[in-house]
């Protein structure tokens, strides 16, 4: 897990697990409280530094072209989490 910019392992994991035929999907790493409270602070930290308009927008703008550009991933994993089919839109949500 990702927590104030570095990656945290943990010796406990949680199974993810397909609810339609309980076939293993990943393991996620099990956060503590103090992973937990550490994020928090973290995140707390972050929303107090100033950063300007334009910034943020780049970042946005970089963060939806790398969802749009793995989004068949993204659905596949979901639906495995889910037990969910892969319904695919008429027209794109980015309306392009």
């Amino acid at each position: 897990m990702l927590i104030d910019g570095q990656w945290v392992t943990s010796t406990e994991v949680i199974d993810v697990r397909n609810p339609f035929d309980g076939r293993l999907v990943d393991t996620v790493p099990m956060g503590t409280t103090a992973d937990v409270e550490a994020a928090v602070a973290s995140a707390a930290r972050a929303a107090h530094r100033p950063w300007p308009t334009h910034a943020r927008y780049d970042v946005l703008m970089r963060a939806a072209a790398r969802l749009e550009a793995d989004q068949e991933a993204y659905a596949r994993t979901i639906a495995l989490e889910g037990s969910k089919t892969i319904v695919r839109p008429a027209a794109s949500p980015s309306g392009a």
